[in-house]
């Protein structure tokens, strides 16, 4: 248990550390401390045969903050009675000082070039970004990936990896509102650098080229047109057999594979995106378009789906002074771009969303969601059993009228949704096909000079499909309250009851209660919950009638410190 204890505080020193401008450390003080500590302990038992969670939780945690002429170090640690397991501390150091329009990144950091490029992950290593005047240079070295050996022998299986090594950078020139960029990215896996066992394992050393250009033009101040463009050369399998030169019978290909070797695995594509925006005061009008070729892959950009082409379209209408708000959206997207897919997959969404604040007390707000798949045959016809091809719908009204009378602060709201599948798939309509609807109603009253509220809720839910039918019904009663003369004592109280309906004669009720106290001492916070479940004996009909009961009760109190 020390051995962890050190362990976690040591790695907890090496934390992220903030940018800081280098003009302000003198005004900055030499040192400062910031940073709070705090306990806590739950309890949990129930009278049902399983335990979903532990009889017993406790966790001591901290966050420490010391300051250097304004630099800020932030360090955290966390211990539990599940300590013992720690195995390896999650370590990361990085700065990112800066002077005027000059900024330096050194350890673990991030940097943006393109989102098609470089985009969404940090390195370790060293990075600057130079923006005097309207140029604008950035770039960086270091590793992307840690090598990670397979273990097969822990217990648990742990996914290797290799270290990756990467270097990326951007010339441009402009502003934010036009700027014209070039970008480049490369990244190569050391393969020697991690311990790979199993055979059967896909794990291969990659090497990835990229390069790219985005730019911005803004014309009479409301118009502009943004776009990203990016082709990547990417060899999938490093141990696989390069391509001589002279093998190519195109120039431009044949001069690019003396520099960056192609080997067999390689992957030659592109990928781009473009936005034409008006911006008017009371309307703005977007129109965007995405494409993304099937085996386009940049290592600088984890979890970028390519083989797709979408189109999108917003406008956002605000009309008197903000307090009348109106969204539309859509998306028309789809997949099997070069046809060579098994099958092609049409996504189409349009959204409609409507706020409106009626004078000083009323509020409504309406949301209207509309998605349809289409399932279409590509290189293989698909059986009509299979065949996806769905509409899904989804409608939300949620009106809020708020008013005070007296010393009362009152308010009321209502929630009422609707959710709806049609499957036009007979096969698979019988499983799949729904129709849902919740309504959420709620009344609170609270007195502003005692602080003392009530609450009252209710609610109504059901889920239909061909062979199911779910429904519940039920409702809470609460009070709360801010005690003492300066408001630090907070409590809370609740009773409910749900009854909890799946038809042919199996039905549940449970009724609820829950409290909570918090109280605030200047820099002490003390508080804790409790909540309890009774399930009264039920009898359910199956083969062989029986009765359930049960009791669920979960607690924990909590303290901490700031200083």
């Amino acid at each position: 248990m020390k051995r962890c204890v050190f362990m976690l505080l040591f790695s907890a020193f090496l934390g992220k550390v903030s940018a800081q401008d280098i003009r302000t450390i003198s005004k900055q003080k030499p040192l400062t401390l910031s940073g709070s500590i705090g306990a806590s302990s739950h309890f949990f038992s129930s009278g049902g045969s399983d335990a979903s969670r532990p009889p017993h939780f406790w966790n001591v945690h901290g966050s420490l903050t010391p300051t250097l002429y304004g630099i800020s170090l932030p360090l955290s640690f966390t211990v539990n009675q599940y300590g013992g397991s720690y195995a390896q501390p999650f370590t990361q150091f990085g700065i990112s000082p800066t002077y005027k329009w000059l900024k330096v990144h050194l350890g673990y950091r991030n940097m943006s070039l393109s989102p098609l490029v470089f985009e969404g992950q940090s390195f370790r290593g060293a990075g600057i970004e130079l923006n005097p005047g309207k140029l604008r240079f950035a770039a960086f070295y270091g590793n992307l990936n840690k090598a990670v050996n397979e273990d097969t022998t822990s217990g648990r299986y742990r996914v290797p990896q290799f270290t990756r090594k990467a270097m990326g950078g951007k010339i441009g020139f402009g502003s934010e509102r036009n700027y014209f960029d070039i970008i480049g990215f490369y990244a190569k896996d050391d393969s020697a650098s991690a311990r790979v066992l199993t055979k059967s394992n896909q794990l291969r050393p990659q090497e990835n080229l990229v390069g790219g250009i985005s730019f911005k033009f803004t014309f009479f101040k409301r118009l502009s047109l943004s776009a990203d463009l990016a082709g990547s050369l990417h060899n999938q399998d490093e141990a696989a057999r390069k391509i001589h030169p002279d093998s190519f019978s195109n120039n431009t290909i044949s001069t690019a594979a003396r520099y960056l070797p192609l080997r067999y695995s390689s992957v030659l594509s592109y990928a781009g995106q473009a936005h034409l925006q008006l911006a008017t005061r009371f309307i703005t009008t977007r129109i965007g378009y995405r494409h993304v070729a099937p085996d386009f892959k940049t290592l600088g950009t984890p979890y970028m789906l390519n083989d797709i082409r979408a189109i999108t379209a917003n406008t956002n209408l605000t009309l008197a002074k903000g307090r009348v708000n109106l969204n539309l959206n859509a998306v028309d997207q789809r997949n099997n771009l070069d046809g060579r897919a098994v099958s092609e997959l049409r996504h189409q969404t349009g959204n409609l969303a409507f706020n409106a604040m009626i004078g000083q007390k009323l509020n409504l707000g309406f949301n209207a969601t509309g998605v349809f798949l289409r399932q279409k045959d590509g290189i293989l016809r698909i059986k009509d059993s299979v065949r996806l091809r769905q509409d899904i719908f989804n409608i939300s009204f949620y009106p809020t009228y708020s008013f005070s009378r007296g010393k009362h602060a009152h308010s009321i709201t209502l929630n009422i949704n609707n959710n709806r599948l049609q499957d036009h798939n007979p096969v698979t309509a019988q499983y799949s096909a729904l129709d849902a609807w919740s309504l959420n109603a709620g009344y609170n009253r609270q007195n502003v000079r005692s602080g003392i509220g009530l609450l009252v809720n209710v609610l109504y839910n059901s889920f239909a499909q061909p062979a199911n039918r779910y429904s519940a019904y039920g409702g809470t009663v609460g009070a709360s309250a801010q005690l003492l003369k300066e408001r630090n004592l907070g409590l809370q109280a609740s009773v409910g009851y749900q009854h909890n309906d799946a038809g042919k004669g199996n039905g549940s009720s449970n009724i609820i209660y829950n409290g909570n106290i918090n109280w605030r001492l200047k820099k002490h916070v003390l508080s804790g919950f409790a909540n309890y479940v009774r399930t009264p004996p039920v009898l359910v009909t199956t083969q062989v009638p029986y009765l359930v009961a049960s009791d669920t009760f979960y607690g924990g109190l909590s303290y901490s410190y700031t200083f």
